[in-house]
């Protein structure tokens, strides 16, 4: 029978006897969105109507009219194709009849007749992406009118890119406007690269584009040339508008060009402000990096900790052919016989879920042996090739235990390296390192030998079995991460330990963390989950036993020589590197030799920390590749925005520097003589003026005092422990201000006003 044919009569031919008639009358319902869906419709007679709640662009529900349907065409097959839920809602407008076929027997279609299941599921595709669309639409516009609906869909191009491909280029004169339906795009610019990840050698990585979100719009508006590269992260469907169609669709219908400029001004402000935004969509592939890896534990874990985030499949080999009854479904190639309908089942799982989980087999090396692999490597099977293709990011799962550099070259030589985590490919999409650990693992090490070996953009470790170590990775994963920033403020910042603690009971999560100075000694500690006594135990050696801050010397570079403060951080810190922390951790540091902040993310913890808290003139500088570092509170002392720009969407600060400090009751400086004689005379009531090292201390503390007011105010909870009584050195008192910080946070999370963000983890 030919292609062309109708396709009720293609149905009535071969399941005649299958079809039954159905009639409604003007105004009836035929089914409602989220009905299950267990038949598919053909229209014979009358007309029936389409809508679709939708979220539109502040997340509020919009009903869309997405069209009508006359005679001859399908109603419903998405639902049924897919073994879902009604996608739409659907009533009859004038008195219909319709033809009707079981779920049932359309399952049976798919193994008995499969070009007419290919039909079918072209059919749904083609609906499926008008639903896109619309959702789209709606999401950046608002309400759409449905004859915009209609003129927007008549003259849209769709493209569909393959994974690698380019959508546009710098310099391009060209100036359509694009909507991603599905997959993922990356931007990037011409400038040099300066992030890991960056698209190619030459480019700076900008930012990821999702589905639902457009490309290209100040092109269309100014007719400038493309300021950057827009590639294919994987296989992606766009709906593209050139300025001609566009130019058209404004004369019939002008308010698209308000709803157009009501998008970009709400770009421009996110670019004055920028703030990580969750994924409101992500495809990831979990695959095997090295033999012996628990993979379907790993995946059912993460999938379990992202359905708390929103809606989540995990499809592995077995679930895949159990949800879609279709036999060797895994093993089936893009163009083989029923790979259409496959990929249209796998289109409407990802537009209906959050999160898809993309278990590969138990190894990237199971599948077809390929003679002249060096140690006997085999080729990827179907399903795991699926699985990185169909993925925004790919999630490379080994025993930390393992050899790294085997384990780098085993996922090289078994054909996976120029797609996953291959910065030099233009085809490799972002790769995330995941290291299993025993139970009790007390901390990891040799992460560095791993970076080399495999190379990813990221890396996280958990303890095998350990449910909070997987709920933390799906956080930073999907964008929710919760960080915690804290601040330098000398012996004023022991309060981060009972502010760390209070988190802790109150089940805050704290999933990154960063720290400036003083700050960045308790950021390690909790990077490194160190338990409340082992840091006061430590904190009580280190600072009140050792005193490094007493160590002092000719003040020619400094007035502390501070090797004591060496050893001390030594003993804190061991030889433990920032790669191999329990929790994602940063600090920071002043660079004097080129007036720059800098960000340490790897490297041996006790030096990186060393830099963090050099404060000028009191600590000698640390030397780093014949450069000096000093304290990061020069430039930046709450450290809240290096977490922000790691992904974080809520960030925690705490700032222990008040914004008034020593204050003084004398007109003027007494003499040094007269200072020290009455500290020699015990009876004589001493002047409170502040000391060098006071001084000092609090010059550095508002040298940052601008930047420090942006990070408070972009923060989504500010904490400042009532520590103002107690001196910037006076270590001594270091329970009294733990305690002070853990009494004024618990009063803080337990109080009525408490951010209602809390309560997702507090409640």
């Amino acid at each position: 029978m030919s292609s062309d044919a109708p396709i009720e009569r293609v149905l009535r031919e071969r399941l005649g006897d299958r079809l039954a008639d159905v009639t409604l009358a003007a105004g009836e319902t035929l089914f409602c969105q989220g009905d299950p869906a267990d038949a598919l419709y053909v229209v014979a007679d009358g007309r029936l109507r389409v809508t679709q709640e939708l979220a539109g662009p502040d997340g509020s529900p919009v009903t869309m009219r997405l069209g009508d349907l006359g005679p001859g065409e399908l109603v419903g097959e998405l639902g049924v194709l897919t073994a879902g839920r009604r996608t739409a809602s659907v009533a009859a407008v004038e008195p219909s009849r319709l033809v009707r076929l079981s779920g049932g027997d359309v399952a049976a279609l798919v193994e008995t007749a499969p070009a007419i299941a290919e039909r079918l599921a072209e059919l749904g595709r083609r609906r499926l992406r008008s639903s896109q669309l619309a959702a789209a639409l709606c999401r950046l516009l608002g309400q759409v009118d449905p004859a915009l609906l209609e003129d927007i869909e008549r003259r849209v191009a769709w493209v569909a890119l393959k994974g690698g491909e380019v959508l546009v280029s710098a310099g391009e004169a060209s100036r359509g406007v694009y909507i991603l339906l599905s997959g993922r795009l990356r931007v990037a610019t011409g400038e040099p690269a300066v992030a890991r990840g960056a698209a190619a050698a030459g480019q700076r990585f900008v930012s990821e584009v999702a589905p639902g979100e457009s490309v290209g719009e100040i092109a269309l508006l100014t007719g400038e040339a493309r300021t950057g590269e827009v590639r294919a992260l994987r296989d992606s469907l766009l709906a593209g508008l050139s300025a001609e169609d566009f130019d058209a669709v404004r004369a019939r219908h002008p308010q698209l060009v308000e709803a157009l400029a009501r998008v970009l001004i709400r770009r421009l402000r996110a670019r004055e402000r920028p703030r990580p935004a969750a994924q409101r969509a992500l495809a990831l592939a979990v695959v095997a990096a090295g033999p012996d890896v628990p993979l379907g534990d790993v995946a059912a874990r993460l999938a379990a900790a992202f359905a708390r985030l929103g809606p989540t499949l995990h499809l592995s080999r077995e679930s895949l052919g159990r949800l879609t009854g279709l036999r060797g479904a895994a093993d089936l190639e893009p163009g083989a016989p029923r790979s259409g309908w496959l990929a249209a089942w796998l289109d409407e799982q990802e537009a209906r879920h959050a999160f898809l989980i993309l278990e590969a087999d138990a190894s990237p090396a199971e599948g077809r042996s390929e003679p002249g692999r060096s140690g006997g490597c085999a080729t990827p099977s179907a399903w795991t090739r699926r699985c990185v293709r169909e993925a925004d990011r790919a999630l490379l799962v080994a025993r930390a235990g393992s050899d790294p550099t085997e384990c780098g070259m085993r996922i090289a030589e078994c054909g996976l390296k120029s797609q996953i985590g291959n910065r030099k490919s233009e085809m490799a999409k972002p790769s995330i390192l995941l290291l299993l650990h025993p139970q009790g693992t007390p901390l990891p090490s040799g992460t560095e030998a791993w970076l080399a070996a495999v190379g990813p953009d990221e890396h996280y470790h958990a303890r095998e079995g350990r449910d909070d170590d997987f709920a933390r990775l799906a956080r930073c994963l999907a964008g929710r991460a919760v960080g915690l920033a804290l601040g330098g403020g000398g012996a004023r910042g022991l309060a981060h330990l009972g502010v760390a603690r209070a988190l802790r009971e109150c089940g805050v999560p704290i999933d990154r963390v960063a720290g400036t100075s003083m700050g960045a000694i308790i950021a390690a500690a909790t990077a490194m989950e160190m338990d409340y006594a082992t840091e006061l135990a430590l904190g009580h050696r280190a600072f009140i036993v050792g005193r490094p801050h007493k160590e002092y010397t000719l003040p020619i570079v400094s007035l502390i020589r501070s090797r004591r403060l060496d050893r001390v951080l030594a003993m804190i810190y061991g030889e433990a590197r920032i790669e191999d922390l329990w929790r994602p951790f940063a600090c920071v540091s002043c660079n004097l030799t080129t007036a720059e902040m800098v960000t340490h993310t790897n490297g041996l913890l006790w030096k990186a920390v060393r830099a963090s808290l050099a404060i000028p003139g009191i600590f000698t500088p640390v030397i780093q590749n014949g450069q000096l570092l000093v304290d990061g509170g020069v430039l930046n002392n709450l450290p809240g925005d290096v977490l922000r720009r790691a992904g974080c969407s809520r960030v925690i600060v705490v700032d222990v520097s008040p914004p008034v400090d020593l204050a003084v009751q004398c007109q003027e400086f007494p003499s040094p003589w007269r200072l020290l004689w009455r500290r020699l005379r015990r009876r004589a009531k001493a002047l409170r003026v502040p000391s060098v090292l006071d001084i000092l201390l609090r010059t550095l503390v508002i040298s940052s005092e601008h930047v420090v007011g942006e990070v408070k105010r972009d923060a989504d909870l500010c904490l400042t422990p009532p520590v103002t009584r107690y001196g910037m050195l006076q270590f001594e008192a270091m329970r009294e201000i733990a305690d002070a910080g853990y009494a004024y946070t618990r009063q803080v999370l337990d109080g009525p006003d408490r951010p209602p963000w809390l309560e997702e983890f507090t409640a």
